[in-house]
């Protein structure tokens, strides 16, 4: 029983990880790794999702990168990797 609850302590630290600010390595890691990942600058369907869970970082902001990175993209100008997360 023991094992269990360090185990349920531990999952809550890795889920409250996933909604404080992204650290500039976290940043700078879904910025090269997204757009590697789409075709035509889209997505598959649980790309967010992979890339979230592989940073430990909320989906939300995974795509919120994404949305800036696009949008960048769009307009032709570098990623702007510190603007906030």
């Amino acid at each position: 029983m023991h094992v269990e609850q360090e185990e349920q302590d531990n999952e809550q630290v890795h889920d409250e990880d996933k909604y404080k600010n992204l650290k500039d390595l976290q940043r700078t890691g879904i910025y090269e790794d997204l757009p590697a990942r789409s075709v035509n600058q889209k997505l598959k369907k649980t790309t967010t999702r992979e890339v979230a869970n592989m940073f430990h970082v909320s989906v939300h902001k995974v795509r919120r990168v994404w949305r800036r990175a696009k949008e960048c993209l769009r307009q032709g100008v570098p990623v702007d990797e510190d603007r906030g997360s």
